[in-house]
């Protein structure tokens, strides 16, 4: 089997696009993690809820990535129809489509949690 890996040699601008929400997923995430750390030890930063920032962040680095997994599936389909090769995804674009509900869902039991603290 003569099995090869083609690299463009110019990148177009939606897979740029798509590296830049990307890099926002990974920076919202973060601040995410870290303003629900931050809950554990004070409950509200100013007047903002750190578990309200903490959902908030979980939700749109869900939505980002979903834009950016649909960016690159959109445009990876596009290059490879005019390729007859064999097409084949990692374990990291699963990966990437895992983090969209998975970010979703956290925002959600995120909020769930500060209402039962509410109560």
């Amino acid at each position: 089997m003569n099995l090869r890996c083609l690299i463009p040699l110019t990148v177009p601008d939606l897979m740029r696009a798509s590296r830049a929400c990307l890099i926002l997923v990974v920076i919202t995430g973060f601040l995410s993690c870290l303003a629900l750390l931050a809950s554990f030890f004070r409950s509200h930063l100013g007047s903002m809820s750190l578990t309200l920032v903490s959902a908030v962040g979980s939700f749109s680095a869900g939505l980002c990535a979903t834009v950016a997994m649909a960016m690159f599936t959109s445009q990876s389909t596009k290059a490879m129809m005019s390729a007859p090769a064999r097409v084949s995804f990692g374990w990291s674009y699963v990966l990437g489509w895992a983090a969209c509900p998975l970010s979703l869902l956290a925002s959600v039991a995120t909020l769930f949690s500060q209402g039962s603290s509410w109560s």
